[in-house]
């Protein structure tokens, strides 16, 4: 797969994408409490500092927090970096992340059939996922993440709804993925 870069070895984030959220991977900015030196909670706080609404998950994906799937912004998922902080303490080896309020995910799951069906689709539609910010998976698969259009509410979609569709789904709102820092996760870079 081939992502189309900005010329600056990032991914082009243009159409739907998060153009103006871009992520430091290796960020050492300090957004985190005084005598605190951990790249893995400086991520996490560079995510609240975009106004992402975080929460600390089991290896299962299953939320530590209570978490329902309420209407946006009444979930128990946060950007306050002050319960960030106090999660990521209290939870010490969980994994992050970020409840889906404003942004949709296109999940493109190896074991499923996935990569094939992105492949078609960038072979005969290559119109159809413009580039944008884009994770790999611990299975190797993708999720490539895209703002809420104003005139939708993009809700799951789960791959048997899209049958002609293999190995992909779709996560919205009412829903969460998880992201880096999380085990496996890693933003990906335009070249690979």
């Amino acid at each position: 797969m081939t992502l189309p870069t900005n010329g600056e070895g990032r991914p082009r984030v243009d159409g739907g994408g998060l153009q103006d959220q871009p992520v430091d991977t290796d960020s050492t900015t300090s957004s985190v409490p005084s005598g605190v030196h951990d790249a893995k909670l400086q991520q996490l706080l560079d995510h609240c500092k975009r106004g992402w609404r975080l929460l600390p998950i089991k290896d299962d994906k299953v939320s530590r927090i209570k978490w329902k799937n309420p209407e946006p912004g009444q979930s128990a998922a946060t950007a306050d970096t002050a319960w960030v902080t106090r999660w990521y303490y209290e939870f010490p080896d969980t994994d992050w992340a970020v409840a889906l309020d404003d942004m949709f995910v296109v999940d493109v799951d190896k074991k499923y059939g996935g990569l094939d069906t992105l492949d078609e689709i960038e072979e005969h539609r290559p119109d159809l996922l413009n580039a944008t910010l884009t994770q790999l998976t611990p299975s190797g698969g993708y999720q490539f993440f895209y703002r809420q259009p104003p005139e939708l509410d993009i809700r799951n979609v789960p791959q048997k709804q899209l049958s002609t569709l293999a190995g992909m789904e779709i996560k919205g709102i009412g829903g969460y993925v998880g992201i880096p820092p999380s085990r496996g996760r890693r933003w990906l870079d335009a070249r690979e």
